[in-house]
């Protein structure tokens, strides 16, 4: 339904403490605070910067398949986190959170709709899906600077 960037980001005393990340593998050495997701490798972070791809796996002492709860654990200064644009950019807007590795491209969380195998072929989930492009089309609110 919508392209949706991920953001790397954590608190400025945070990174004061701990430094800040310049580089993908950098991540290694840091509180990565783990989201998971669905069955996906939620402790491999996936960066491209041009044709060159890398993989990071990460390590943290929390994890969560809450994500409010992580961005949570974030702005009380426990680590790092990976999380979509939607969901922090508004706190990079009130400087409560600072993005990192901005000269990399995270993996995307785009926004879709999941339904069941023939229910869009149902008038009322025709209608919503359409409601839910027309929606997402044009500028978001949300999108940071790219």
């Amino acid at each position: 339904i919508a392209a949706c960037r991920r953001i790397v980001c954590a608190t400025a005393a945070y990174l004061k403490k701990f430094g800040t990340p310049k580089v993908p593998n950098d991540l290694t050495h840091h509180r990565c605070l783990l989201l998971r997701q669905t069955d996906s490798n939620f402790a491999t972070w996936t960066f491209n910067k041009g044709r060159v791809t890398e993989r990071i796996r990460v390590s943290g002492h929390l994890a969560s398949n809450d994500g409010e709860v992580v961005k949570n654990w974030v702005l009380n200064h426990q680590g790092i986190m990976l999380r979509s644009e939607w969901d922090v950019s508004a706190e990079i807007g009130r400087k409560q959170l600072v993005q990192v590795l901005t000269d990399y491209t995270a993996a995307p969380g785009d926004i879709g709709a999941w339904y069941l195998p023939g229910a869009q072929k149902t008038a009322r989930v025709a209608k919503f899906l359409d409601l839910l492009s027309d929606e997402f089309k044009g500028p978001q609110s949300w999108r940071l600077p790219s």
